[in-house]
């Protein structure tokens, strides 16, 4: 029997994660963890506990000890402060840690470089990838900059995002958001895109693009849109941090060009989305490949999906 432990279990990424494993891994045993009992998440793993928070002093000896108690042969992280635990220790300490559990993700630099915004976009800018233009104070935002975004430097997500059409209300946003970043509004939303970039460790990469709109800060409605520049980009970033696992790239366009303004260096909200169509990056990451030298998104160009209780495609 395969044992597999996912956290952060009343989330909704951890659930589409669950689902995925529950639907095609055979004879498998679920193990989910959250800081409390008060989630919908329990419902679906064979064995929930309740985990102590990823920057308690105690975390990665509990987390040791959870990994060896249940024997956990996979083990798949999805809370963002749980990662970056994971990624500030040495490799040396990581494998001692694990024991012989697999650590399933995008390894220590997706993590590092994309929990930061702007040391995201620097790095970005290092390789020649378009973003948004980022201000270090409010002090550098021009008249004419204007409307730009204020939202948390660390972390994903669209909570604590505001969008700021003058100074005063910039004055604002920043009394909400502690350590900020402050970001060139760009496009429209009818022009954002999410894109879905696994690459195995023989450096083959796939990319699945959505033009997508959002509900209540996640992805409520998608369309494969298969995009050859915005394709080139993303394995431009894979390429370049040695991705083996898989990470999500947001964009707009900006001037007719595609402009990344996040990268999330873990699975994302669109995970169980993208497994219906083919795009089956769990399964990749967990080496069961079958899928993977066949898929082509531009076979399921057009396919939309809407986000009720879990994804459905439509047409």
């Amino acid at each position: 029997m395969i044992r597999f432990y996912v956290s952060s279990i009343g989330g909704d990424i951890a659930q589409s994660i669950v689902k995925i494993i529950s639907e095609c891994v055979d004879s498998c045993l679920i193990i989910g963890t959250d800081l409390n009992a008060e989630n919908s998440g329990k419902a679906l793993v064979d064995v929930f506990e309740i985990s102590p928070a990823a920057d308690d002093i105690n975390y990665l000896s509990w987390l040791s000890y959870f990994l060896g108690h249940y024997s956990i042969d996979y083990f798949l992280p999805v809370n963002e402060k749980e990662l970056h635990a994971l990624a500030s220790m040495t490799a040396g300490e990581l494998e001692q840690m694990l024991g012989g559990s697999k650590l399933i993700w995008a390894g220590r630099d997706s993590v590092k470089i994309f929990e930061d915004k702007i040391q995201t976009s620097n790095f970005l800018n290092g390789i020649g990838v378009k973003t948004p233009k980022h201000y270090l104070t409010h002090d550098d935002v021009r008249s004419n900059d204007y409307p730009v975004i204020v939202k948390p430097n660390l972390g994903a997500g669209s909570r604590n995002m505001f969008k700021c059409n003058t100074k005063l209300e910039l004055d604002a946003a920043l009394r909400f958001v502690s350590s900020p970043i402050i970001q060139k509004h760009i496009g429209d939303a009818e022009n954002e895109f999410t894109a879905g970039v696994f690459r195995n460790v023989d450096g083959d990469t796939k990319v699945i693009n959505f033009r997508r709109k959002l509900l209540a800060g996640a992805t409520g409605w998608a369309m494969v849109v298969p995009n050859l520049e915005i394709e080139a980009i993303c394995k431009k970033i894979a390429s370049s941090i040695s991705l083996t696992g898989s990470i999500n790239v947001q964009f707009r366009i900006d001037e007719g060009e595609p402009s990344v303004f996040e990268v999330n260096g873990r699975f994302s909200s669109t995970v169980y989305m993208r497994h219906l169509l083919g795009f089956q990056d769990l399964l990749w990451s967990l080496g069961l490949r079958d899928s993977f030298p066949i898929f082509d998104h531009s076979r399921i160009a057009g396919k939309e999906t809407i986000k009720l209780n879990n994804f459905r495609i439509w047409k």
